[in-house]
């Protein structure tokens, strides 16, 4: 999948507090409504990303209307930004001054997960407030940033063995400001752009050891284990849903291209393509499909249909895609695996001769060769079962990426190119590396099979 975690999950730490230092000291001058600055000392995790210089840096940023709370006196006060500090003009409002006061979001329980960039948790006491004063702020929460463009429901879940009001967890507001649910997963409804999960620490300011998964529809896509702390925004990347081919050999002849048909819901076609060059072939998932079949198509046929499709996977289901990669296996079969799956090498070949190769009571051999390095070794073909189906282990001395199977002459014992012994041959072929260990003669052929799983 494009891919998140795309396969690297950065953690991203916010530096600096550029836009929310104070330009001067403004004496208090009495009368109704204070101010002050503020900045957060430890991260930010009220995130916005400034890319103007192209340097992905992130900034303290407030917004126009944020609030937070200030208690002193006796009384609590909402102070709201104005575009450079933080105001309050309420009455009774310079009774905090030369006070011990504390600062904290104007919500009783805060860190809301599904709050977005609103989901901040911060906190400070200050022994004696002043006017215009610069107040640090401590953070209690950071972000979760990604991106998603799907109608499935995606669930994030972080495990550390810490949870309830202390713990680090997902925080869920519920209708009052009182009512809050703390869990290790959260779950969102589909969703469309760039997103924020704000995460809460309590007295936690540090994990040294979580992992951290996302789900589509209930299928886990991908897990990794991390340190975390306080104070950071972890840009997860582009976790919208995408169907991933990884074609073999034989799909990628001819110049072949590839489409997506999706269907169950109505049907389209989708283009694939490989954007950064790895051999895997993406699109987007389009919503409310729930089936898909993969196509090799014409290159020389812009359009997707079936007319130019030469060849295609059996009807399968897109939520099997979810966090895994198409991998084709025959001309018409593959396999969804995780997209570092490898194969299991292959160590033995086997052929499958026609009515024409079995004629004269012919012998098999196998040829196999390396002209990157010049060597080469002929190895006799066996039907040990009588199955009418001979094999041949492959040579370990080199590494034989190539193969070309013969029909020798019964009468003639050694295997050679020059004395006779061979009567017909299969072109040179590329030993598969996906199962692919059987190689059929095609009916009434003398020269041309295909490769199938035994």
């Amino acid at each position: 999948m494009k891919k998140i975690f795309n396969l690297i999950l950065a953690a991203l730490v916010i530096i600096g507090a550029a836009s929310c230092t104070k330009n001067e000291e403004i004496a208090y001058q009495g009368g109704e409504g204070l101010s002050f600055y503020a900045e957060i000392v430890n991260g930010d995790t009220r995130a916005y990303i400034d890319d103007s210089n192209n340097d992905k840096v992130w900034d303290t940023i407030w917004e126009n209307g944020d609030e937070v709370s200030v208690r002193g006196a006796g009384k609590t006060f909402t102070f709201t930004y104005d575009g450079a500090k933080f105001t309050c003009t309420a009455d009774g409002v310079t009774s905090i001054v030369g006070e011990t006061v504390t600062i904290s979001p104007t919500v009783y329980h805060f860190a809301d997960a599904k709050a977005g960039k609103n989901g901040w948790s911060f906190n400070t006491t200050i022994l004696t407030f002043t006017e215009g004063m610069t107040v640090p702020l401590e953070a209690n929460t950071s972000y979760f940033r990604y991106t998603y463009n799907g109608d499935k429901p995606i669930t994030f879940t972080v495990e550390d063995g810490n949870t309830g009001h202390a713990g680090t967890n997902f925080v869920v507001q519920g209708a009052d400001s009182y009512s809050v649910a703390y869990s290790e997963s959260i779950t969102f409804d589909g969703g469309t752009g760039e997103n924020f999960i704000a995460y809460y620490f309590g007295t936690n300011k540090t994990i040294a050891e979580a992992t951290l998964s996302y789900s589509i529809d209930g299928v886990k896509c991908k897990e990794v284990t991390m340190g975390m702390s306080v104070g950071k925004v972890y840009n997860l990347g582009d976790l919208s849903p995408v169907a991933s081919l990884s074609p073999n050999e034989e799909w990628n002849e001819g110049n072949a291209r590839f489409a997506a048909f999706f269907f169950g819901n109505g049907e389209t076609w989708v283009d694939m393509t490989d954007a950064d060059s790895n051999g895997i072939y993406e699109c987007a998932i389009p919503a409310g499909y729930p089936n898909v079949i993969f196509c090799r198509m014409n290159p020389d046929k812009a359009e997707n249909n079936w007319d130019n499709k030469w060849n295609q996977t059996p009807d399968l289901v897109v939520k099997e895609s979810y966090g895994k990669y198409y991998y084709i296996t025959g001309w018409n079969i593959g396999e969804w695996q995780a997209p570092d799956f490898e194969f299991p090498a292959i160590t033995t070949l086997y052929l499958k001769p026609n009515a024409n190769w079995l004629q004269a009571n012919a012998r098999f051999a196998a040829y196999f060769f390396n002209d990157n390095i010049g060597k080469n070794k002929w190895v006799d073909m066996t039907d040990t079962n009588s199955d009418g189906i001979y094999e041949v282990t492959i040579p370990t001395d080199f590494s034989y990426p190539n193969v070309i199977f013969c029909r020798m002459d019964p009468n003639v014992a050694e295997n050679s190119w020059t004395n006779g012994a061979k009567w017909n041959q299969t072109s040179n072929l590329t030993i598969p590396t996906r199962r692919n260990n059987l190689y059929t003669i095609n009916d009434g052929s003398w020269d041309a099979g295909w490769w199938s799983i035994k």
